[in-house]
Parts: C-alpha cells; structure tokens; sequence
C-alpha cells in the first residue's frame, strides 16, 4: 500500500556551529550561522530573522538580558550593536566600533545590559559600554587566547575569563585589577557559569 506525504514546513539552515543562546523572555532562540545570527521562534521553529553583516563571519555574539537587541563581533575585529523587532523581521545596526587586534572569541552582557564583556585572540578581556561604543576597561593577564566571559549574575563589577593558559581569571571592574586566578585546570576551560546567586563559578 502506497503512502504519501505532504510538506508541512520547510526548515533551512540556521545554524554552523558555536554559540547558541535562549532570550531572556523564553521566546527567541539565537544562533550562529555564518555571516549573521539567527533568530527562531522556540514555539513553532521559524526562522523569523537573520542579523548580521554580509561578508564579515560572525565569531561572537551576545543577546542583551532584556532589550530586543545584540552585539555581534566578526572576523573584521568590528563590534556591532544592532537593535531588531522580531516580530516585523527587521533589525538596525546602532553603531560599530573596532576593538581587539585580533578576533573577538566571546561576548557576555552583564546584568543590566549596560555593559558587555569581549574575550580576544589576542589575550586581552575588553569591556564596553554599549550604548556609547567605547571601552571603559582592558584587563590583561591571560597567556594566548582567551575563550570566555561571564559576568557574575549578582554583581556588575565581577568578571571571570577562562583562556588558553588554562587559567581562570576574575577581574574586578571597580578596582580594575584581578582579584583571583585559579590555576587548577589541566587544560583550557572553555566554558564558565556562574551559580544564580553569584557565589560560585
């Protein structure tokens, strides 16, 4: 006996690896896919908008904790903010600013939004304001590449990185020194999470 089938929905590529993150409403899920980020419906699975700049590959984004907005680094060394309405699938680039000698590795938002924190190739932990575009700190310590950053969820002056000399740093905005290293790693630690309450990594 023969069975049919009928195309109920089509789904292209939205994704090539690395980075994926949930918006804080619960409702976008968004993910690297070449040159731009993509942004799917978590309820039915549509593409509803791709953001990002032709021709310059994406190699770290993050999605702000509660504005419809991102910043996205790609392989150009650019930093860019751009604002999108998912629901009218457009999005607008606010401003673009240039930042590490060599390609941003990740990008990390704090609490408020205000901030967000860059991991370079070049060994150096940059930390910006969004709204204006410009560095407000450059910590350097990491030997080679530095992987990630994550602000600690109960305090906008605590930052931790992870880099490729296996070292985890924290960094404290308000002095703008190092406050810690842990050197435990027999390896390069490529992820970081902070427990909700800020008291553990």
């Amino acid at each position: 006996m023969a069975t049919t089938f009928s195309q109920l929905q089509r789904y292209g590529r939205i994704y090539s690896g690395g980075k994926v993150a949930v918006s804080a409403d619960g409702a976008l899920l968004a993910a690297a896919c070449g040159d731009s980020i993509s942004l799917v419906d978590l309820a039915t699975g549509r593409l509803l908008l791709s953001v990002g700049a032709e021709g310059d590959e994406i190699t770290a984004f993050a999605i702000h904790p509660s504005l419809p907005e991102l910043v996205l680094a790609g392989s150009s060394r650019h930093l860019r903010h751009v604002r999108y309405s998912a629901a009218a699938g457009s999005s607008e680039q606010v401003r673009a600013w240039r930042a590490h000698k060599l390609p941003v590795v990740d990008l990390a938002f704090e609490r408020t939004g205000t901030l967000a924190a860059s991991a370079g190739a070049d060994g150096a932990v940059m930390v910006f304001d969004v709204a204006k575009g410009y560095a407000t700190h450059v910590f350097r310590g990491h030997d080679g590449v530095v992987h990630r950053v994550a602000f600690s969820p109960a305090s906008s002056t605590r930052l931790a990185s992870s880099g490729a000399d296996h070292s985890v740093r924290l960094w404290d905005l308000a002095s703008r020194e190092c406050a810690a290293v842990l050197s435990a790693h027999v390896g390069a630690a490529r992820a970081l999470a902070w427990s909700a309450d800020g008291a553990t990594l």
